[in-house]
């Protein structure tokens, strides 16, 4: 009974009312992806839509559906090579999408020539409170989900509703000194307002984003806030040698103060795995995005393979269309040829 049950749930699994359900819903949330990082942003749609659990679950579903109907006409004969290797290489691309996400990391750094910096931002962001004689207190934030940016399935079924920003609750640091966040500001630059008490005393800061800290006297003595993206260390130095102006925008870098290496549009450089490219010059100001991605090599190996299985599919049905008639089996008699 028990068996019999495991092979009707196997058969569904390899499916092909499961596939065009999962490939229908696929279809449906890149369309409102679209329309949802039109509306807001793609820090919210990649946050809050393709990150989302709904759609980690639709992916999930189309890797056990491809692998199912590849398991489920085991053993392959050679016409089936291209069925097989498609669905090989659509799971390792979305193996390759799974480490992307997993272990990927995404940051930005700033520089004017003759700094050197390092570590990166990456995009979490967090109020950092150091206090005398404490270790100092971070506490991360979540901005795009404090903005009330609604979830996949909230903005399905009300795309036109209005979501305003929700506010936070107090978040306690030590015996009597609690931090709130009061007023989020999604604009660039980013700002924020926070209220911290300390045994009683309420006071009020506004910060921006990466603009430096604010301190003031207290009873448990000098506090320090400020409001900033978390850090990664890069695991050497990088100083920037000079910076090209505009009509020829290109950084040169100093690595380790050993390896020179230059970076413009559209030809980054990558260092100890991270790529490094130049997304904007201003003031003198030097901005890299920095980006690891583990999956990419997987990923292309992937794509590589599904179209490899499809032209093989191609190639096989144009062989047995061209075959001679007398080597064809007929429907009458089927071991004949």
């Amino acid at each position: 009974m028990a068996n019999r049950f495991f092979q009707r749930i196997f058969r569904f699994c390899a499916s092909l009312k499961l596939a065009v359900v999962v490939i229908a819903l696929l279809i449906l949330e890149l369309a409102i992806a679209t329309f949802y990082e039109a509306r807001f942003s793609a820090e919210a749609a990649q946050l809050r839509v393709y990150g989302s659990p709904f759609f980690v679950l639709t992916l999930a579903a189309l890797a056990v559906n491809v692998l199912a109907a590849a398991v489920i006409r085991f053993p392959w004969t050679r016409r089936q090579s291209g069925f097989v290797v498609t669905h090989l290489g659509i799971e390792i691309l979305l193996a390759g999408c799974l480490a992307s996400f997993l272990y990927g990391v995404d940051g930005q750094v700033a520089l004017r020539p003759g700094e050197t910096a390092d570590q990166i931002s990456l995009r979490r962001e967090l109020v950092v409170v150091a206090i005398e004689k404490h270790e100092p207190f971070v506490v991360p934030l979540k901005p795009i989900q404090a903005a009330g940016y609604p979830s996949l399935l909230q903005f399905a079924m009300h795309p036109h509703e209005k979501f305003q920003w929700k506010g936070g609750g107090a978040v306690k640091l030590m015996p009597g000194v609690q931090l709130e966040v009061i007023q989020f500001k999604a604009d660039e630059p980013r700002e924020i307002e926070l209220a911290l008490t300390i045994d009683g005393q309420r006071r009020e800061i506004s910060l921006g984003r990466g603009l430096g800290s604010k301190s003031f006297p207290t009873s448990l003595g000098l506090i320090e806030v400020a409001y900033s993206f978390d850090v990664k260390p890069l695991g050497f130095s990088m100083k920037l040698v000079n910076a090209g102006p505009m009509e020829d925008p290109r950084s040169v870098l100093m690595v380790d103060e050993k390896r020179e290496v230059t970076i413009r549009p559209n030809f980054p450089a990558t260092i100890a795995g991270l790529t490094f490219y130049q997304s904007a010059l201003d003031g003198g100001l030097s901005y890299f995005s920095v980006r690891r991605d583990p999956g990419w090599p997987v990923k292309y190996g992937g794509c590589a393979l599904i179209v490899a299985g499809i032209v093989t599919m191609f190639c096989t049905r144009g062989q047995l269309s061209l075959a001679p008639a007398s080597l064809v089996p007929s429907p009458g008699n089927p071991g004949e040829g």
